[in-house]
């Protein structure tokens, strides 16, 4: 076979594109008039469709379109747009969902054009290089549907959907630099992904939004206005804001990042949430709290909140429950306000949780590892706590309810509020201190403290449980006047080879003064074995030395008084006697240095042969 002649070749090819069919009528007309079109005829599947020119009118599909002249109703691609002081409106008019008018390939709605779908069917077919591209155009819709298989490029331009049925491809809003906008009033929309780089999503009036790949927020002009309805599917808000005010949103993954001014991420005001995975995330490292996840009212219920990349959630007000449990790593979470309930808390790798107000539930255990906590107001339950190595935990005001055990290794400083406990570990350090202008502290113990650590304490308490000594610990009276109070501890075991040291003890001898320490209410509060393991630090009023315990009948434990160094003269020579538990120091000079005089026991003979010599008593 002879090769075809080129100017065959050319005219085939061209044959082959679509035919361009402009609308030509500077008014409104009827879309299947064949007058109103620059071929001549009415829109056939074969022709690349505009309606671009002047003159403010509406191209009119109706009824009698689709039982006349329904071969009209498909067209190659669709461009609708007018030039400056002109607007081109194609009007799909009551003819129902029977049959669409359909677009196989491209649609395009650029500036001074709109398609306005009154209860009527439109359909943008399309294939893997198609578009429905908004340049400044506008699609309204009231009932009806829309069905649009290829992406949509919301560039510039708006969607405003009313009680509409729509199904569509991937929405992406505002990429190119110019706001895309998209307001959504009842009505279900189905878009493969939503992706909102610029504009506005609005959600409203009971509408139904399914976003099967996602909802992406990417910029800080990008936005998410949840009024009502619902919004089904996964939302990330990388940038920008999505704020909830009502109605329910409800997917598997919630993911935030934040900024510093705390103007983006996802902000609830009212309305159900439902996830099972949160993560407040802050965008990278640096010495700033980035809040991306905000409760202030309403309902937010999921299975695990994870914080992370110094990112902040905070909680003002309404309901958050975590089935699975909350874990802070790196961020912070502050609750303001409202209930917040979840089965387990850890909060590690320098994180922090704070408490300002509202109240925490936790049906289980709490951990801290290298981290900070706080209570400054509000309330705080749970079963078993652990203020782990390299973890601080400051409280100032509120309610520590703990029904099981408050175990510390690393640091507790209280200043105020109350602290209940079901009995208590400590191998690190709990301080219990009044300070000015807050209410004084209050520890209520209703079990036991396997001691072995440092307690200080310098306010009152009259509720501290029973205390077992497991290892060399330190209780350092801090402050006067002073009273701390333990219950009868004699039916709990104490270590035999360590020591229970009392510092800052300034009291009397005989009981009273200015601060006391007691061990039940009589002498019975401790046993021998137990006293015999009770030193006290440098009780104020004696010399400096370590002194070894008494109990009296009220069962206040006080040092027992410094031992008397009698002497009685005999001829030349000098005989001294102490009690026992006690060893002789001798000096020259009355201010020392002294040391101990080798072999002494009482009572000793001493010769006066020295020109002085004075001597005194130290504690074994």
């Amino acid at each position: 076979m002879k090769a075809l002649p080129l100017c065959l070749a050319l005219v085939l090819s061209s044959a082959a594109q679509a035919q361009v069919n402009n609308w030509i009528n500077p008014g409104s007309g009827r879309w299947d008039s064949a007058n109103n079109w620059s071929l001549g005829a009415a829109p056939a599947p074969s022709q690349s469709v505009n309606i671009l020119n002047a003159g403010y009118k509406a191209v009119d599909v109706d009824g009698a379109t689709v039982s006349s002249n329904s071969s009209s109703m498909t067209v190659s691609s669709l461009n609708v747009g007018a030039p400056p002081n002109a607007l081109s409106t194609l009007l799909l008019n009551y003819f129902g969902q029977s049959k669409s008018l359909k677009v196989l390939n491209s649609c395009t709605i650029q500036t001074n054009g709109q398609i306005l779908n009154l209860y009527s069917s439109f359909e943008v077919a399309g294939n893997a290089s198609s578009r429905w591209t908004f340049a400044g155009g506008t699609f309204v819709q009231e009932g009806g549907l829309t069905v649009i298989n290829p992406t949509i490029e919301l560039q510039n331009g708006s969607i405003n959907a009313t009680n509409a049925t729509m199904n569509l491809g991937t929405l992406n809003m505002g990429f190119g630099g110019t706001a895309g906008n998209f307001t959504q009033s009842g009505g279900t929309v189905l878009s493969a992904g939503l992706r909102n780089d610029l504009g506005t999503y609005t959600l409203m009036d009971n509408g139904t939004l399914y976003a099967l790949d996602s909802t992406i927020l990417y910029s800080s002009s990008s936005h998410f206005e949840h009024v009502a309805g619902t919004n089904y599917g996964d939302v990330q808000v990388r940038a920008g804001f999505y704020k909830l005010h009502d109605g329910l949103l409800h997917g598997n993954v919630l993911s935030t990042t934040g900024d510093p001014s705390g103007e983006e991420g996802f902000f609830q005001y009212g309305g159900t949430a439902e996830f099972a995975t949160i993560e407040a995330q802050g965008p990278g490292s640096g010495p700033f709290r980035y809040i991306s996840c905000v409760l202030l009212a309403g309902t937010l219920r999921c299975g695990s909140l994870f914080i992370s990349g110094i990112g902040s959630a905070q909680q003002q007000g309404g309901i958050m429950t975590l089935t699975n449990g909350l874990d802070v790593e790196h961020g912070v979470f502050n609750l303001y306000g409202g209930s917040l309930f979840m089965p387990s808390l850890v909060v590690s790798n320098r994180g922090a949780f704070q408490i300002y107000d509202g109240t925490n539930h936790v049906a289980g255990d709490i951990e801290l590892f290298d981290t900070g906590f706080l209570i400054a107001g509000g309330g705080l339950s749970s079963v078993n706590f652990g203020v782990g190595d390299n973890a601080e935990l400051t409280q100032i005001r509120g309610l520590n309810d703990i029904s099981g055990v408050l175990s510390i290794t690393g640091n507790y400083d209280m200043s105020g509020g109350v602290l209940s406990v079901g009995g208590m570990y400590l191998r690190g350090s709990i301080s219990i201190d009044f300070s000015p202008g807050l209410t004084a502290p209050s520890f209520i113990n209703t079990g036991w403290i396997n001691f072995g650590g440092t307690m200080i304490i310098s306010a009152s308490q009259n509720s501290m449980g029973q205390l077992g000594l497991a290892t060399n610990g330190t209780i350092n009276l801090a402050a006067s006047p002073l009273v701390v109070r333990f219950a009868n501890s004699t039916s709990l075991a104490w270590d035999a080879n360590s020591l229970l040291t009392i510092a800052g003890w300034n009291g009397s001898y005989a009981g009273g003064g200015s601060n006391q320490i007691y061990f039940g209410t009589t002498s019975g509060g401790l046993t021998p074995s137990q006293l015999s393991r009770i030193r006290f630090l440098n009780p104020g009023g004696i010399p400096a030395g370590t002194y070894n315990a008494r109990i009296l009948s009220n069962g206040e434990v006080v040092p027992i008084p410094p031992p008397t160094l009698q002497a009685v003269r005999n001829g030349s020579s000098l005989v001294l006697t102490w009690p026992s538990g006690f060893l002789l120091l001798s000096a020259t000079n009355l201010s020392g240095p002294y040391s101990p005089v080798s072999g002494a026991t009482s009572p000793r003979t001493n010769a006066l042969s020295k020109p002085q010599e004075f001597f005194k008593l130290q504690g074994l």
